[in-house]
């Protein structure tokens, strides 16, 4: 029985939204869970996560719209990435690691295959840095 085409084009759409639906979600809840612990460490966390996630919804939003300024977009989520990995000590900055995935899925909308390679180069290289460093 063939598949109708709506059908295959409703779930690539949402293939294609998931590892974003995916990183907002767990940067709510992270968020959620910082406030909970209330901790000293999760209160310099937390403006970073919620500035991550901020950007990464806005930056969503209006993607098509940024153009050039979608390098400096994800340059800058890498740096709030980069630094809230390491701000966190052992099991907790592995926690953010997986925060590389939704960022890679990001780079590939990048216009130019320059872009994309540069971009999943400095994924690579700080993911394995920032997990030994933990």
């Amino acid at each position: 029985m063939p598949v109708p085409r709506l059908a295959v084009h409703r779930s690539a759409g949402f293939a294609r939204c998931l590892p974003h639906l995916v990183f907002l979600v767990a940067a709510g809840g992270t968020l959620v869970r910082l406030v909970e612990l209330n901790h000293e460490l999760c209160w310099r966390v937390a403006p970073p996560t919620a500035a991550m996630a901020v950007l990464y919804a806005a930056g969503l939003a209006r993607w098509d719209r940024l153009g050039r300024a979608r390098t400096l977009l994800l340059g800058v989520l890498l740096l709030l990435w980069t630094s809230v990995v390491l701000s966190l000590t052992g099991a907790l900055a592995s926690g953010y690691a997986w925060l590389a995935v939704p960022f890679a899925v990001l780079t590939m909308r990048m216009p130019t295959r320059a872009e994309r390679a540069v971009t999943l180069g400095v994924i690579t290289a700080l993911l394995p840095a920032l997990l030994v460093r933990a």
